[in-house]
């Protein structure tokens, strides 16, 4: 350490934390991913994603936990920490403008891809277009799915 420092004990209080989503490995001993999405810029987002997946670490210290920070756009990525992203570091970084082009062309008709469109294409028409139902069912409109939500599938 270089500079002056000053040790003391701290005590903070209120540590819950709920995770945006969480990838756990299913039969074998893969890392659990962590994922924290974020739609607004937030200079603390790398920081409470090092808390949650602490925390998750703590609770289960014989699992390898990685947490994934998705933010839209670039710009709204942290600069710190500055080593976050870094190959050996415990943090990814995803940016939905980016990344989403490409997936919606592969997979235009994923729900899981077309709910994110609207957040990046300005054109209404071309957003209808990616997958009507699948807007009509973010707003809540016609073509939105009735009854309860289906299980989630492992992704392999």
């Amino acid at each position: 350490m270089e500079g002056d420092y000053r040790f003391c004990s701290l005590t903070i209080k209120g540590l819950e934390r709920r995770l945006d989503g969480i990838f756990e490995p299913e039969g074998h001993a893969g890392p659990v991913y962590v994922v924290e999405l974020r739609s607004q810029a937030l200079g603390r987002a790398w920081y409470n994603l090092l808390t949650q997946i602490g925390l998750y670490g703590e609770a289960h210290p014989e699992r390898e936990v990685v947490g994934v920070g998705v933010f839209l756009r670039e710009q709204d990525v942290p600069p710190c920490p500055s080593w976050a992203n870094r190959a050996d570091a415990p943090l990814l970084c995803v940016s939905l403008r980016a990344i989403l082009p490409d997936w919606l062309a592969r997979e235009p008709d994923n729900p899981c891809v077309a709910v994110f469109a609207p957040l990046l294409i300005e054109d209404e028409c071309r957003v209808a277009c990616v997958r009507p139902d699948a807007v009509a069912h973010r707003a809540g409109g016609r073509g939105a799915r009735r009854g309860p939500r289906p299980r989630a599938r492992p992704i392999h």
